[in-house]
């Protein structure tokens, strides 16, 4: 068939010998991305759950005055294309934060709550033949 394998050597990973793990480690470090819209990287729910970063209001638990507008908040990918869902969230979201802003008084405003013990950024193992990548 006159196929022949790819050669040539992926710029950023020249210090790898061609078609080793550590070569192939490098180079898929280097070219993996998705097709799809990016969602999900900040799941609503309910205080509860371990995984939820935003409640029904979309605001970030444990910061104040932060809200998160975006298709991170899905806590799984739709199936179709994200725009309309996005644009009916910051719909939802400028309702929520007039309503907020309508009401006088700001003393009777619900608190938030705050989910203890959580950890909201894992520091990953990276081998440290990676580590200047």
């Amino acid at each position: 068939f006159g196929v022949k394998l790819f050669d040539h050597v992926l710029p950023g990973c020249e210090k790898y010998e061609i078609n080793t793990d550590l070569y192939w480690e490098c180079y898929i470090r280097h070219l993996t991305l998705t097709i799809y819209h990016y969602s999900g990287t900040a799941k609503m729910g309910p205080s509860w759950d371990p995984e939820a970063v935003v409640d029904s209001q979309l605001r970030v638990y444990g910061v104040i005055g932060l809200r998160v507008v975006d298709a991170s908040i899905f806590p799984t990918i739709i199936t179709g294309n994200t725009n309309a869902a996005v644009t009916m969230i910051g719909e939802k979201a400028s309702q929520i934060i007039k309503d907020y802003y309508a009401n006088k008084d700001f003393n009777q405003m619900p608190i938030m709550p705050i989910k203890q013990e959580r950890t909201l950024f894992v520091k990953r193992n990276i081998p440290s033949h990676l580590d200047e990548l």
